[in-house]
């Protein structure tokens, strides 16, 4: 539990801005059209040291100071058709939709020796900035990251009796560039990717409230970079399943769900390159349950609680970490949240919230040599409608 750094390199600000706006518009009876956009301004500096090794005595540590300086500006937008078509002993929910996501981050950062210090007489003001050697290191980054994603995608809902079906596609286009200096070296890389993913889903509403379900999923990530023949990475792929039952009383909701996730053509070592060489074989599976129930005590107070047990393993790899459990996922996470809506008195138009989350714990590194121990967070949040 020994505090490895030093005051005078110890320095993290952070400053976020969000701006956002809702319109949602009628055109007909059935048809409504909803536009969602939120733009942000990001910045964040740190100062801080690493270790680099420790010395044969088991007490005098190495370090490094580093420093990084980022910048981001994001916009994204959200537009939906939505509207109900009924045909025959079918109602269909169809949901026409474009969003788009635009980002754009410059990072800069530097690395230097710096003094070690001895864990058992620590002394943390060793570092004295001004002669700190950036240049030496050889992993001064100055480089900017501009992303473009645009997606289009449908979705029909329809309701058969007691049956609710679900269908749905999406199409997305991705477009990056990395251009500067990273770690030391010219980066200059564009990437374009599309991807088409789907989903299928089906609801049976029993007449005691309960309504079990299955649903299958798929998803993609875009993936920058290239492997040793320059060949760009293709896009890494998730497929879901997951099987469950929602419940609806009066003034309870439910759900407890099963599910499996598996992500493939996860970036991993290439056996026939060099140790910085990567190919797309790997592979991390989720699977686990998930529990969550939303009460209404009465008109004024409600209660929410949430469960999930996971177990995440990695399991296709090549750089020796197969079968480990991928960093800061923990198996656990629960929590527990008390709202008080006031409907008369001076309190009405007031939300008041209390809560805690649990966090399991987590493994600190890829090859999970240690965890970060379990922990319980309290949360408060309050509102007030103007309207």
């Amino acid at each position: 539990d020994a505090f490895a750094g030093d005051a005078n390199w110890n320095t993290y600000k952070k400053e976020v801005a969000l701006l956002g706006y809702k319109v949602n518009h009628k055109l007909s009876p059935n048809w409504s059209f909803l536009q969602n956009a939120r733009f942000m301004d990001a910045s964040a500096y740190q100062e801080n040291t690493y270790s680099s090794g420790l010395a044969s005595d088991e007490r005098t540590l190495s370090r490094r100071a580093y420093l990084t300086d980022e910048t981001s500006q994001a916009v994204t937008i959200d537009n939906q058709f939505s509207g109900q078509i009924e045909t025959g002993v079918a109602i269909h929910n169809v949901l026409l939709g474009m969003d788009y996501l635009s980002l754009k981050s410059t990072i800069q950062y530097e690395d230097a020796v710096a003094p070690s210090i001895d864990l058992y007489n620590p002394d943390h003001h060793q570092i004295v900035p001004s002669s700190l050697d950036f240049a030496a290191s050889g992993y001064s980054s100055d480089f900017d990251i501009r992303k473009e994603q645009t997606g289009f995608y449908v979705q029909d809902q329809v309701q058969l009796g007691n049956w609710v079906l679900l269908a749905g596609a999406r199409h997305d286009q991705y477009h990056a560039t990395e251009k500067g200096i990273k770690y030391g070296a010219t980066t200059d890389i564009d990437t374009e990717q599309d991807s088409t993913t789907g989903r299928l889903g089906g609801l049976y509403k029993l007449n005691n409230g309960i309504s079990p379900y299955v649903n299958y999923a798929q998803s993609y990530e875009p993936v920058a970079g290239t492997d040793r023949n320059g060949n760009e990475f293709d896009p890494s792929e998730g497929h879901q399943w997951e099987v469950g039952a929602k419940f609806e009383g009066a003034n309870t909701h439910a759900t407890l769900a099963a599910y499996q996730i598996i992500k493939s053509k996860v970036k991993t070592r290439d056996p026939n390159g060099s140790a910085y060489d990567l190919i797309q074989v790997g592979e991390v599976r989720s699977q686990g349950i998930e529990a969550d129930i939303n009460h209404y005590i009465n008109d004024e107070w409600g209660v929410r609680g949430a469960l999930t047990i996971q177990d995440v393993e990695e399991t296709k790899d090549n750089s020796g970490i197969q079968g480990n459990t991928p960093v800061w996922v923990p198996e656990k996470q629960g929590s527990l949240w008390l709202s008080y809506i006031p409907i008369n008195g001076w309190l009405a138009g007031a939300d008041l919230h209390l809560g805690a989350r649990y966090i399991g714990k987590m493994q600190i590194d890829a090859s999970n040599s240690s965890t970060v121990p379990d922990a319980t967070l309290v949360d408060a949040a309050v509102g007030y409608d103007l309207a």
